[in-house]
């Protein structure tokens, strides 16, 4: 069976007849959004408002509320609703993680900060032994992330 892949994530998708915007993997915006959902709200079951998130990922983003304003945020419940992230408890101004979205999210935020930046830091700056070759430098890198991380490869 075919499981979602990360363009579904990334790209526009078409739902419900409305176009959902993509959901860019790395942007400072998206990952702020994913781990707020993750840290500060995996869990609630009464699920949280607007302005409850608005103000957690404006910190992450180290943004006043104000250069967050409500609709950037409203527009962004639309993305993670959109892809199945986030669902809007029924009758009320209220969402909450999906079980989907709190693997997508999780997944995402981790991938990102314990592998991806490291990786992209230790290629920039490799041992000298490597430093002839630029993909010898991202691939040695990476392949120790993986290890360290005790990913399978």
């Amino acid at each position: 069976m075919h499981g979602p892949e990360l363009s579904d994530l990334v790209l526009p998708q078409h739902r419900d007849g409305r176009r959902v915007p993509g959901l860019r993997f790395g942007d400072p915006r998206v990952m702020a959004l994913f781990g707020a959902v993750v840290a500060a709200f995996g869990r609630l079951p009464l699920g949280f408002t607007n302005a409850e998130l608005r103000r957690i990922v404006a910190a992450l983003l180290s943004l006043t509320p104000e250069e967050y304003p409500a609709p950037r945020m409203t527009y962004d419940l639309g993305r993670l609703v959109g892809h199945g992230i986030l669902e809007r408890l029924p009758g009320t101004h209220r969402y909450r993680l999906s079980p989907y979205g709190l693997r997508v999210a999780a997944f995402c935020t981790k991938f990102h900060d314990r592998l991806l930046d490291p990786a992209i830091a230790r290629s920039l700056d490799p041992p000298s032994c490597l430093r002839s070759d630029p993909w010898s430098k991202m691939h040695a890198a990476i392949q120790s992330l993986i290890e360290r991380a005790n990913l399978a490869a």
